[in-house]
Order: structure tokens, then sequence, then C-alpha cells
């Protein structure tokens, strides 16, 4: 008796945990198909203001990148890189500003004969190449469309602005972490370069940074004028609005598949 008692116990809990098994299978199959509804949903909202800028590919397309290889080029035939205007005096920050620190110019040096293409293939290309091996959490696809949605990121991406390179290196910071270093390049994204302080080679990395900008010492004391004299935004944060982009990568690697390894993990073998 008492082992029929037993056997219908056991029995039970199994059907217990079946029952309850099931229940959270389907509660995270629903979560699921909920965040991937969202996140498409976050990107049609935002497809008719990529088509609205598109559509005008002579004045967006581009803009940006223009604007900073044609401010090198001025410098490197011995004219300014900073307008003389952002020098004289207090200013109204607009388009055709030059805003981004001497350093900036060994990013932008190369591209005064590289292909315009690959001003967007490589960064765009290492980011997606990040989040693939990331494979972040569907759940967390509505704040990855979020930062992608962003207007100011869309058209940022569209103008061909240096902050896609940005992130592009705070992606390859959260599987190396010593590239997190690079987002200095863009001051106003700071924060995001301190994320791989605490590893040793983020330093080396720092410190080579810091010898290049030393080559650019004699135009630096131009850059922090032009940053004082600038109007109508928020100051040395004026590019506040970007940090979406650099977020994304980030984004997918704090919502990273289980067993997949970045920020410099290391799989733990067992013995």
């Amino acid at each position: 008796m008492s082992g029929r008692v037993g056997m219908q116990d056991r029995r039970t809990g199994v059907s217990d945990f079946t029952q309850s098994t099931r229940a959270r299978l389907g509660t995270n199959r629903a979560v699921r198909i909920t965040a991937a509804a969202i996140a498409v949903a976050i990107i049609l909202i935002q497809l008719p203001v990529l088509w609205q800028a598109l559509s005008d590919p002579d004045r967006n397309v581009g803009s940006d990148y223009q604007l900073y290889v044609e401010a090198t080029r001025r410098w490197a035939q011995g004219g300014p890189f900073y307008e003389p205007y952002q020098l004289a005096g207090p200013y109204t920050i607009r388009h055709g500003d030059v805003l981004y620190p001497p350093v900036a110019l060994v990013l932008f040096l190369p591209f005064t004969f590289l292909p315009a293409a690959l001003w967007w293939a490589i960064p765009i290309a290492t980011t997606l190449a990040v989040l693939v091996r990331h494979r972040p959490s569907v759940v967390v696809w509505p704040v990855m469309a979020a930062c992608v949605g962003w207007q100011p990121a869309q058209l940022h991406i569209i103008n061909g602005n240096p902050s896609i390179w940005v992130m592009a290196a705070v992606g390859l910071g959260t599987i190396f972490r010593w590239p997190y270093v690079l987002a200095l390049i863009k001051p106003t994204h700071f924060v995001f370069a301190l994320l791989g302080a605490r590893d040793p080679g983020w330093w080396v990395a720092l410190a080579v940074f810091l010898g290049l900008c030393a080559l650019f010492l004699p135009m630096w004391p131009d850059w922090l004028a032009v940053i004082q004299n600038a109007r109508g935004g928020t100051g040395l944060f004026y590019s506040w609005q970007e940090a979406t982009m650099p977020l994304l990568p980030v984004v997918a690697w704090l919502g990273r598949s289980r067993g997949r390894y970045g920020h410099g993990e290391r799989r733990s073998v067992a013995t």
C-alpha cells in the first residue's frame, strides 16, 4: 500500500514539474514574441524618417564625412583644421563646424585617399560582427532597436558622422576591452572609454592614445578655444544625442545569450 502511495506521489510530482516547465516555456515564448514584435515595430515606425533623409542625398548622405575629410585635406595642405571664426570668439554651432579634437586626424587622414564607401563599411561591418558574436537575447532587441531607431542616430549614420567609428570601437571593447580607449576620439563619449579601465591592456592602449595626442600638441589650445566659444549646444556635451550608437553593442553584450563570451571572459574548464 505504501509503495502505491509513493509511486502516486512521484507521478504527481513529475506531473507538477512538467506542467510548471511548460508554463515557464510558454511564458518565455510569449516574452520573446512580444519583444521581437516591439523591436520590429520600433524599426518600422522610423522607416519614414529614414526615407525622408535618403530622399535628399545631396543634403544628407555623407555630409559629415565630406566635412571632416575636406577639413583634413585643408590642414594637410598647410591650412587650418578649425575655421577661423571658431577661434575668433563665440559662435553658434551649425553644420560645417569642426568640433573633433586634433587626435581625430589619425582617423581622418587615411580617408583623404581611401574609397569613401569604406568609411561606412568598416565600422558597420565591425559592429554587426560584434552583435553576431554576442547573440543578444530577444528580450533586449527592443532596446537595441531603439538605439538604432533613435532619429539622431539614423541621421548620423547616413551623414557619415565619426560616431559610427566610436560605435565600432565600443563594440570591439566588449570583446577585447582595450578598444574602449578609442571612444576618446569623441570626448563626449568618454564614459564608454572607461568601461575597460580594469583591464591592463586598456592602460597600454591609453598610453598609446596619449602618445598620438602628443603629436598634435600645438593644436590642443585651438580645440579648447573652439569648444569654449561654441554656443547653442551643451559645450563639451554637444553630441549627447549620439550616445545610443555606442550604447548598441553594450546592450548586446549585457543581453548576450548564455554560453557566449565577451569582455575578455574565458570558458572555465571543469577538471
